[in-house]
């Protein structure tokens, strides 16, 4: 991560690292029955009937994450982050933190 205190002029670097909440996969399964008929135009009698079972696997996304982090300043400041998150290919959050001198920050991204 990077960030800037724009009052002091302060420059951040960091890492968070998160678990993901909801999404996972999903397995569903599907019971049924077949019945045939009998073709009189060929003059054959068959019958047929049977049982099918069917089984489907998806994965469902993750609906965000819950992260905690850091950021170290250029001049001492550290400040412990607790975020949410929303997963995807740009991911947006926002959070809170305290730095070692007990002032709090709000987050966002």
């Amino acid at each position: 991560m990077f960030a800037q205190n724009l009052k002091t002029g302060e420059n951040f670097t960091g890492q968070y690292t998160g678990t993901y909440k909801g999404g996972g996969v999903a397995r569903t399964s599907e019971d049924g029955s077949y019945n045939g008929s009998t073709n009189r135009v060929k003059k054959t009698l068959y019958q047929h009937s049977g049982r099918f079972k069917s089984n489907k696997t998806t994965f469902i996304a993750p609906t965000d994450a819950t992260a905690r982090g850091v950021l170290i300043g250029d001049r001492g400041t550290v400040i412990d982050l607790c975020m949410e998150i929303r997963p995807g290919i740009v991911p947006k959050g926002h959070g809170e933190g305290v730095d070692n001198n007990d002032k709090r920050y709000k987050v966002q991204f």
